[in-house]
């Protein structure tokens, strides 16, 4: 990719911006032409025609000058509200045809919503064309293929620049399809010309947890006596275990291996007698129901889903190693909450204790930290891509290019 062919691709955005900016001023000067149909029969065409451009021009103090006497001081209201609309419009146009980046006019675009409110009643039943959203997308796509060129003046891949964690992927017309650069802390990758947001793991094609991992746990195997109280219950829970007082929080699970009996009282709730249960070994869960508490012997039922990822998942679940190949799910059924371990794919392991009679947990990557991790949901991955690790250069510098090509000056009236 030359400079040349950036610098048209970058005329190209401008030129799009430019007939969405042309399109809303002509569509407010017929909104204009509209109301100073109504009230302006007594005066000549060139007091019209002063009167109009006054308020084109957001120039409120001239605009009231010319006022013909006598009109409604509603009609002076609506034209008083497109005035200011213009206004903040020209600033913005201005701004625009400069070749201001995108960040430097947001909120100049945020303004311009909140303005735009105003003369909405004025406005025909299609609405005002300005796209807002779509004009600062675009603006974004412009300013992030200027940032792709590097001093070389080539689009490269930045070594040791690889992207983490939620970043966006630039799609560029004349890459390779699967062909992937990283720069300015974005991708780059072949495609219509689009930006979209995306994480450094979709990017190589995995999963990407979509919801909290599974939280940590303790790493030794439950034996003896387990209480658990699975977060489903939503609330902590407040028992005794031989006159000791004792509580667990929702999705908590407790041992104890001083037995081999334990007596275990409750409060059931509802105002119903004090629940007294004598316990062996062996894993149980307390339950609810509306108000009512109750304690059952469980058995636990875990399935590890791998079915998003392209890659072999190996752990360790009970002090038992597993592989769940790629593509694949295993499910375990055991007497205890059943430890999990597994390599976050940096060398640490990571280990949980699952507390879910029965539960799903699909393999994916941690956004935040690039690390592997277990989920309830995962998106599976969203670019399948070759990065380029090594950067190339070829053209002139990147200052030959023009941010605001395309974009003439001097289109206000």
């Amino acid at each position: 990719m030359t400079p040349d062919q950036a610098q048209q691709l970058i005329t190209g955005v401008n030129r799009d911006v430019l007939v969405l900016v042309e399109e809303n001023r002509k569509f407010q000067d017929s909104v204009v032409d509209s109301l100073l149909d109504g009230i302006t029969k007594q005066m000549t065409d060139e007091e019209r025609k002063s009167l109009a451009d006054a308020i084109k021009s957001g120039n409120a103090e001239k605009a009231s000058a010319l006022w013909p006497k006598g009109i409604l001081p509603d009609y002076w209201g609506k034209a008083r509200n497109l005035i200011q609309w213009y206004s903040e419009f020209n600033q913005l146009d201005d701004a625009i045809r400069a070749g201001k980046r995108a960040d430097e006019i947001a909120s100049q675009i945020e303004r311009m919503k909140k303005v735009n409110l105003l003369v909405a009643p004025l406005e025909k039943a299609s609405g005002n064309p300005f796209r807002f959203d779509s004009l600062l997308r675009q603006l974004k796509q412009r300013d992030a293929l200027f940032d792709a060129f590097n001093q070389s003046g080539s689009l490269v891949s930045t070594p040791g620049g690889f992207p983490t964690g939620q970043t966006s992927v630039l799609f560029f017309p004349g890459l390779p399809p699967g062909t992937v650069l990283t720069t300015g802390g974005i991708f780059v990758t072949g495609g219509p010309l689009d930006m979209q947001p995306i994480t450094a793991a979709q990017v190589l094609g995995l999963p990407v947890g979509t919801s909290a991992p599974l939280a940590d746990g303790p790493g030794d195997a439950s034996v003896g006596l387990t209480l658990t109280n699975p977060k489903t219950n939503g609330a902590s829970f407040n028992y005794a275990l031989d006159n000791r007082p004792m509580s667990l929080a929702p999705g908590q699970a407790a041992s104890f291996t001083d037995g081999p009996e334990w007596i275990v009282t409750f409060d059931r709730g509802e105002g119903r007698s004090l629940a007294r249960h004598k316990l062996v070994a062996g894993s149980y869960q307390f339950t609810v129901t509306g108000a009512s508490w109750d304690l059952t012997k469980q058995t636990y039922e875990t399935t590890i889903d791998n079915s998003a990822n392209n890659n072999p998942f190996h752990y360790v679940i009970n002090s038992e190693q597993v592989v769940v190949e790629a593509r694949g799910s295993r499910t375990h059924t055991s007497n205890y909450p059943p430890v999990i371990k597994f390599d976050t794919g940096t060398g640490q392991d990571r280990t949980k204790k699952v507390t879910d009679a029965k539960a799903t947990y699909r393999v994916g990557i941690d956004s935040s930290s690039n690390t592997w991790d277990l989920f309830d949901s995962v998106a599976p991955g969203g670019l399948q891509s070759k990065i380029l690790a090594t950067a190339s250069s070829s053209g002139g510098p990147v200052s030959a290019l023009n941010l605001g090509a395309g974009l003439p000056t001097g289109a206000q009236p």
